[in-house]
């Protein structure tokens, strides 16, 4: 009898001691998640506490696996996990934890920091030296065209205006009105018109008129035949027709002064043919075969006059005046440019060289009048910050030599003002030799709009450089807006201001303010 109650009681015992079977959830059900023993007086032991040997899978179980360990859902002693997110493949990489604070972050590379390039170190000298004209570009120009842009862009009015001006199945035609303030010259109003593929394809027309009175009139069209299949060449005619009574005459050679300026008028009719191609991949040649003929007149115009000053004997006739003359021309340029057609944010070098043979059909003096004109500009761009600054520093010199016969008309010589020394309105200096040296700074201000800002010495001399000096240099500064999606027709915003020689004080005396388009074409 004793027998068998001890072997029933070994037989509880034993089926005490083994471990519970695992809930496996029935399929298509979610699986049950385990739960936390809850307190109580007498919490159970962990296996092994009281010398069992550990079960296998459990917590005391070194060979466990890490999948076990990380939460499975029929694991006893699974915890509860928040999912990480995984970088796509080629994704940005986590940003790195921030470093405590009062501890050095790692230097991984061992290499020292660049510190600032020489370009952003050399640009810090046209910053302090132009900075008053940083001013004004920052807080007088380029913040109100920025608010305007911006304007414009939001109520989309550059769509609505062209939409307006052009015409045609394409709109490749368009009028647009245009007009030039330059302080110190009448202002004119006019008209602009171009038509690609006018008539027949490759064929451009380009027209412009303007006028400020009965003695300012000014015409100019041209016919441009776009030659190959890239059209990279070109064959134009052009016509010109211009009256003025407002063109200023200081005198000749370097001294003249600012309180001498006179004016006079002139009529001036020019045609001519000229052909342009491109000979390598950053080379082109332009020629130019016309005649050109100009009679000075009395005219209307505001100042002093010339012409009553020399029939007077006042003042001594500059050459070619008061008679005019007739000049048939053939003219020649060859451009090399290292940077990118139309890309004048590159780093690169421009030479350009020109050279022009004049005849006067009208006087002979001691024989048949002949003279030639040539020179060069040399330049060097330079991205500064590699985000569109260009910092460029050019030299130009010109010549003009007489061949024979009559002394070369003073219109024909070499004149400085207007485009070269912009500090001085056209024909302000003349002179058988120039030499002018620029430094200039340009950056984009909105799309098609570049600002630039230029210092600039140089003057007018004698025959070949001969009363060239130091001190007989004159000064130049300018800050100015150009647009620079047309070579044709550009709108220009320009303040500029010159000084008298250095011999001379070197004090300013000349303000310009130009406003409105150009002609280019």
């Amino acid at each position: 009898m004793r027998r068998p109650l001890a072997l029933a009681a070994l037989a509880l015992a034993l089926a005490a001691a083994r471990p519970a079977p695992a809930q496996v959830p029935p399929p298509g059900s979610r699986p049950i998640p385990p739960t936390a023993p809850g307190p109580g007086p007498n919490p159970p032991a962990p296996p092994g506490a009281r010398g069992e040997p550990a079960r296998p899978g459990g917590t005391g179980d070194p060979a466990r696996s890490q999948n076990d360990r990380s939460g499975s859902p029929l694991s006893n002693d699974a915890q509860p996990s928040t999912p990480q997110p995984s970088a796509p493949e080629g994704g940005p990489r986590e940003k790195p934890a921030p470093v405590p604070e009062g501890r050095e972050p790692i230097d991984y590379d061992g290499r020292p920091d660049p510190g600032a390039s020489p370009g952003e170190v050399a640009l810090w000298v046209p910053r302090v030296v132009l900075f008053p004209l940083y001013l004004v570009s920052e807080f007088v120009v380029r913040r109100p065209i920025g608010a305007l842009a911006v304007a414009a862009e939001r109520g989309k009015w550059v769509p609505a205006v062209v939409d307006f001006f052009t015409f045609g199945p394409e709109k490749k035609a368009a009028f647009v009105p245009t007009g030039l303030l330059d302080f110190g010259l009448r202002p004119s109003v006019g008209l602009y018109f171009f038509a690609d593929d006018a008539f027949v394809k490759k064929n451009d027309l380009r027209l412009y008129g303007a006028t400020g009175g009965l003695e300012f009139l000014h015409f100019t069209v041209t016919d441009r035949v776009r030659l190959g299949e890239k059209g990279g060449s070109t064959l134009a005619v052009r016509g010109d027709f211009l009256r003025r009574s407002d063109f200023v005459y200081h005198g000749l050679g370097p001294r003249s002064l600012h309180e001498d300026r006179t004016r006079y008028a002139v009529e001036r009719v020019e045609g001519g043919l000229s052909y342009d191609v491109r000979v390598s991949g950053n080379a082109r040649y332009r020629a130019y075969v016309g005649l050109r003929e100009v009679d000075f007149r009395r005219g209307c115009c505001f100042g002093r006059r010339l012409k009553p000053l020399v029939e007077s004997g006042a003042v001594a006739p500059p050459p070619g005046y008061p008679e005019g003359y007739t000049n048939l021309f053939q003219r020649a340029e060859l451009v090399f440019d290292s940077r990118p057609e139309n890309e004048p944010f590159f780093d690169g070098v421009r030479l350009a060289l020109e050279g022009e043979h004049g005849s006067d059909l009208r006087r002979e003096g001691d024989g048949p009048s002949r003279w030639v004109r040539y020179g060069g500009t040399l330049g060097g761009f330079v991205d500064v910050t590699g985000k569109d600054r260009v910092l460029s520093l050019s030299v130009t010199a010109l010549l003009a030599d007489r061949l024979s016969g009559a002394p070369i008309p003073f219109t024909e010589q070499i004149v400085l003002g207007g485009d070269l020394m912009p500090a001085y309105l056209p024909g302000r200096l003349v002179g058988r030799s120039a030499f002018i040296g620029t430094l200039q700074y340009t950056w984009p201000v909105w799309a098609a709009i570049q600002g630039y800002t230029q210092v600039a010495v140089g003057n007018v001399f004698g025959r070949h450089f001969e009363d060239a000096r130091p001190d007989l240099l004159r000064g130049n500064v300018g800050l100015g807006l150009r647009s620079t999606s047309s070579r044709d027709h550009a709108l220009e915003v320009l303040f500029a201001a010159g000084t008298e020689t250095f011999a001379d004080g070197f004090r300013v005396n000349s303000f310009r303010l130009r406003i409105g388009g150009t002609s280019g074409f």
